[in-house]
């Protein structure tokens, strides 16, 4: 499966070979921006997860409240009363084994200066190729999948006919 996105050139593509089975593992995304959001939810479905999408801290409290999650995926600024940071320490609350994962555009130590910031938390700046994005996913989650970032289509269809 090949995956890109014109309307956010800061992502690279990557191609998908094989989506593993993770079995039951949920992840929760939460960004502000629709398009990124769109692409987060189905880069991570295509390889294997079972995702839910929020665009706002209210709606991924919701879903915490009615689903069980694994991995919440946050921006850190999302626009709202509440930051990434702080909806994960809101979000653990409610599911004390939700591990998180955060991604931002700020400078790290920019990042771990907003409020709630945990002095331990993971963070994925952009800009970031999606299988540094996946790769980051599974392995907060203690799993390992083998991806790779394509440069450009030619190179994809050269591997494609060398199979």
């Amino acid at each position: 499966m090949l995956i890109h996105s014109k309307k956010i050139p800061w992502l690279k593509l990557v191609s998908i070979n094989a989506a593993p089975s993770f079995g039951r593992l949920d992840v929760l995304v939460v960004e502000n921006d629709p398009d990124q959001l769109s692409l987060f939810t189905e880069i991570l479905a295509a390889a294997g997860f079972s995702v839910h999408g929020a665009a706002a801290p209210d709606e991924a409290l919701a879903i915490l409240r009615s689903a069980h999650v694994d991995l919440l995926v946050t921006d850190v600024r999302l626009d709202h009363d509440m930051n990434g940071f702080e909806l994960a320490n809101e979000a653990q609350s409610l599911q004390p084994s939700l591990q998180a994962l955060f991604i931002t555009g700020l400078p790290d130590d920019l990042a771990r200066r907003q409020r709630g910031a945990p002095p331990n938390a993971s963070i994925l700046l952009k800009v970031f190729s999606l299988s540094d994005f996946v790769n980051a996913v599974s392995d907060a989650l203690g799993r390992s999948l083998h991806l790779h970032a394509i440069s450009d289509l030619k190179a994809h269809a050269a591997r494609a006919r060398s199979l």
